[in-house]
């Protein structure tokens, strides 16, 4: 995974805060976890699920480990939900490989085609 840059600003040339000045601190991995958490937590209300995650619960899932096996690769991790009724929450969360999750989302969606009256 590539490193991200992140260029210190000047002074009086931008009005970019400081890393000292980031609501998580200086560090630029935790940042990264917490605007990924803002995405997670908007996808989910955009797509109306309920989400009881806060960014404490979310980070005890994406250790530095999971964090750096993350990405679009059938064996890359990503967070998911045990079942789908109960929403985004602690006790209904796992991490699990990507090809894992889309046969799971695969053969519901299977099954809802499916339905006979």
């Amino acid at each position: 995974m590539r490193n991200p840059y992140y260029p210190l600003p000047q002074q009086g040339k931008t009005q970019r805060k400081k890393r000292t000045g980031w609501i998580t601190g200086p560090d630029p991995k935790v940042r990264d976890k917490y605007y990924a958490f803002l995405k997670h937590r908007a996808q989910a209300k955009y797509r109306k699920e309920s989400y009881e995650l806060d960014f404490e619960d979310w980070l005890e899932f994406w250790t530095d480990y999971n964090w750096n096996r993350r990405g679009r690769g059938a064996y890359d991790v990503c967070l998911a939900m045990k079942d789908p009724d109960f929403g985004w929450c602690k006790e209904n969360c796992i991490i699990i490989n990507r090809k894992e999750q889309c046969q799971r989302v695969g053969g519901r969606r299977r099954e809802q085609n499916n339905v006979e009256f």
